[in-house]
């Protein structure tokens, strides 16, 4: 049985016995319409224990965990939407990023930085006055 494995640019096509061989596809399903609308709604009505909202109150610390960039995750919308409904001050919020034993993980990790503090500019850099 000829199989196309997802490897490197263009794949890699091997051989395997059919008698051994199961192939397992992904089921693809669209993403929901508004995503941000989703997740805030997750965090405002979970499916067990209260809002997030009431989980933390100001002088509160909290540390917000996102994977690295080898793992898929809408941190443009999750990060801003978990500081929106955290309610504490900005200076008592650390974002940390799990990198595990990624070993490109200074590359990626800088990326992801990035990305993050381009998604929460508005948030933590003083903003300017048009004139």
């Amino acid at each position: 049985m000829k199989v196309r494995l997802a490897y490197g640019a263009g794949g890699l096509e091997v051989d395997l016995p059919e008698e051994r061989t199961t192939v397992v596809e992904p089921a693809y399903h669209a993403g929901a319409p508004d995503e941000l609308a989703v997740l805030r709604r997750a965090l405002r009505e979970p499916v067990a224990g209260p809002p997030l909202s009431e989980l933390a109150r100001p002088g509160t610390k909290v540390a917000i965990s996102m994977c690295d960039g080898t793992r898929a995750q809408p941190r443009d919308k999750m990060i801003p939407a978990v500081l929106d409904e955290l309610g504490v001050p900005d200076e008592d919020v650390v974002i940390l990023v799990a990198t595990g034993t990624w070993n490109a993980v200074g590359i990626v990790a800088g990326c992801i930085i990035g990305l993050v503090l381009w998604a929460a500019t508005a948030r933590f850099l003083p903003r300017q006055e048009q004139q």
